[in-house]
Order: C-alpha cells, then sequence, then structure tokens
C-alpha cells in the first residue's frame, strides 16, 4: 500500500491510499503545515491503515508555497527512512488535484531514498548578513 501527499497549497492536505495502482481512499484535509502530521496521523486512523503496512509514499515536491512543500517532503522522507520504505517525489508545475495526479499515471516515479522540495523561484528564508 502507498500513501500520497500533496501540499501546494498551504491551506490544504491531501492524501490518498493506492493499491495496487487503485486509489483506495482519498481525503482533503483543510489544515495548515503546523498540523500535517497530525493531520496524517488521524486520516490513517480513521482508515484503519498503519504505517508499517506502507510499502512507499509518494509526496509532490511542488512548486507551491515554500512552507507546504518543505513540510510534506520532511513528513514523507521521515516516514520512508523510520518505515524503511522508498520515497517518490513527484513535480506538479500544473498544479493538479491529487485524483488527477493519481489518473495521470505520474505518481509511478522512480523511488529513492529521499526526496527534496522543488520550488518555483529561489527560497527567500533568512536574510543576508550584512
Amino acid at each position: 500500500m502507498e500513501l500520497a501527499i500533496l501540499a501546494q497549497n498551504i491551506h490544504t492536505l491531501s492524501l490518498a491510499l493506492v493499491e495496487d495502482c487503485q486509489v483506495k481512499k482519498m481525503v482533503e484535509v483543510p489544515v495548515p503545515p503546523e498540523q500535517y502530521l497530525s493531520a496524517i496521523d488521524q486520516t490513517l486512523r480513521e482508515w484503519g491503515a498503519e504505517l508499517k503496512e506502507l510499502s512507499k509514499v509518494v509526496v509532490v515536491t511542488g512548486p507551491g508555497s515554500f512552507t507546504a512543500s518543505r513540510v510534506s517532503t520532511t513528513i514523507a522522507n521521515t516516514i520512508g527512512f523510520v518505515q524503511g520504505i522508498s520515497v517518490a517525489g513527484i513535480e506538479n508545475p500544473g498544479n493538479l488535484s491529487l485524483g488527477e495526479l493519481l489518473s495521470s499515471g505520474r505518481v509511478n516515479q522512480d523511488s529513492v531514498p529521499f526526496t527534496l522540495p522543488t520550488y518555483s523561484r529561489p527560497p527567500n528564508i533568512t536574510q543576508a548578513k550584512k
């Protein structure tokens, strides 16, 4: 079973469980990035799924909100590392919904040990010291 995560919009987290290339469950949760992890935990509990059942995590790396992209990518990488499973990162420049991405077949990307967020412009995280 695969967990798919999309968080390009800073106010919404989309999650799906995919098994044998078929979407079993999908939800869009209106939460800020600070609550992504608890939303994933709560959603998996509601679905009766456990992290140990996952074989892969698919995460949309961006472009989108810098914070949403960083947080969702970090969560996916952490789940992958802790569970010893692969992570697949996909870019979504067309800002498709998770359902559209899953039905397009683009989520069948190569798996890697970890993935990085994708930004549409250089991040402006801190100001340069003078």
